[in-house]
């Protein structure tokens, strides 16, 4: 990975904790601060991946909720009732259910 140079404009006692707490960790102050926006990067990566997993899981749930109630053509189109109750309930299910 190339590295630039940027030059950042940092709050003095900011930087002061940084660098002693980078110290105690044995790394460089510019290795803390990567590290620190590879953390709030990543952060913000999930937390834009489970809020679509969960409005897909609302669509999910919106279009079961309207969907005609008469008996399915065959008997495995069928939603067994705990993994339907969890579905309502908006618990995360594992793949194998």
């Amino acid at each position: 990975m190339s590295q630039q140079r940027f030059p950042l404009q940092l709050d003095p006692e900011l930087k002061s904790k940084a660098s002693n707490l980078a110290r105690s960790q044995g790394i460089t102050l510019s290795q803390f601060i990567n590290l620190a926006i590879a953390e709030k990067l990543a952060r913000a990566e999930i937390e834009a991946l489970t809020g679509r997993a969960e409005n897909s899981a609302r669509r999910l749930i919106d279009f079961l909720n309207n969907a005609p109630d008469q008996p399915p053509l065959w008997e495995t189109d069928t939603i067994p009732p705990d993994v339907l109750d969890k579905l309502r309930a908006g618990v995360p299910l594992r793949r194998d259910e």
